[in-house]
């Protein structure tokens, strides 16, 4: 019994020393200042260019860029999907996007809220 608590106690210490090691908060980076998006909301979405789509939830509008061009997603439908199947999306790698019509996938790697100001200056055409 007591081998099986000092192997318990060893594996504890262990765990304890590598904590520090991996930090788990930084490999899931939220949005700007903590803002989250609910997927829910999403009334609207534009494609600006292959880099930079445009969504309008509720009363905000948030930039979501990609880390590569998404070349035929500029005249197809985007298909978007929750990564945990949770409504909050508070990251951009929690979101799934792809091409409806060719099944490329396009990599999320920045989501921003726009403030008032950046989305009134958004031209016509970049507005969800």
């Amino acid at each position: 019994m007591s081998k099986m608590l000092s192997l318990a106690a060893g594996a504890a210490l262990a765990c304890a020393a590598l904590g520090p090691a991996t930090p788990i908060a930084e490999a899931q980076p939220k949005g700007d200042a903590g803002v989250c998006l609910n997927f829910t909301q999403v009334g609207g979405q534009r494609l600006a260019d292959p880099r930079t789509l445009y969504l309008r939830a509720g009363r905000y509008i948030y930039r979501l860029g990609f880390a590569n061009d998404c070349n035929s997603a500029v005249n197809e439908t985007l298909i978007m999907h929750p990564v945990t199947n949770n409504d909050v999306i508070c990251s951009a790698i929690e979101l799934n996007v792809r091409v409806r019509e060719t099944g490329e996938s396009c990599v999320p790697n920045s989501l921003t809220r726009l403030t008032p100001e950046e989305a009134a200056a958004l031209p016509p055409r970049d507005r969800p």
